[in-house]
């Protein structure tokens, strides 16, 4: 038996609830975020924006909203990591890396101008997230603003 959407909001509610508790006694470890972000995934794939569960649980999920001050800071953060990234894979390609390296064979510069190449490629993708979640909370807050007004209306 499938359970409506109301039930899994209820119940995904209650577990982030009892998590912000937790993380209010002591610091939460890398397997309850582990657990934290499954549930993330599972809430989006049943309606509920991260947007909204960041202002319903400010204290463990505050950081999944992406104002405009926010966004123009992570933006600038992954576009300068880019740019860091593609210059040291530049570098070790040109054989002018300034660091010894343990094997300083061409492939060791190699590999690790390919690690950098991939880290510059996920921040790419950190960065088509960015945008995604930032227009995710202009809709929240547009969406809310209306509502609002509606409200006030009748």
């Amino acid at each position: 038996m499938s359970r409506s959407k109301k039930e899994i909001k209820k119940e995904l509610y209650e577990y982030f609830s009892y998590m912000q508790q937790e993380d209010n006694k002591s610091l939460l470890g890398g397997m309850a975020w582990d657990d934290i972000a499954w549930h993330i995934k599972y809430a989006e794939d049943n309606g509920i924006l991260r947007t909204q569960l960041g202002f319903d649980f400010p204290k463990l999920l505050g950081h999944l909203i992406i104002d405009d001050e926010t966004y123009e800071k992570k933006k600038r953060e992954y576009t300068e990591s880019i740019e860091t990234y593609n210059h040291n894979a530049d570098l070790l390609r040109a054989n002018k890396w300034k660091y010894k390296l343990v094997d300083d064979s061409e492939e060791s510069r190699r590999h690790l101008a390919d690690t950098y190449i991939q880290y510059a490629e996920n921040c790419k993708e950190l960065l088509k997230n960015l945008d995604v979640y930032h227009k995710e909370y202009l809709d929240y807050m547009k969406n809310t603003k209306q509502e609002s007004t509606v409200s006030c209306e009748n």
